[in-house]
């Protein structure tokens, strides 16, 4: 009965921190999509300044 309470333990912890591993990378991702329509594309960029580089903080 043990044993059967500690695998189904951790399997819930598998599944919890798969869930939030998912959410994370989904985070990530978002992000990343917002930063691509706010920013200057990079070929534009090297197309007006071919010598210097931008650096975002």
């Amino acid at each position: 009965m043990v044993d059967k309470d500690l695998q189904e333990e951790l399997r819930r912890q598998r599944d919890e921190i798969a869930r939030q591993k998912k959410e994370i990378i989904y985070s990530f991702e978002y992000a990343s999509l917002i930063q691509s329509a706010l920013l200057t594309p990079d070929n534009l960029i090297n197309k007006i300044l071919p010598n210097h580089f931008i650096l975002y903080l």
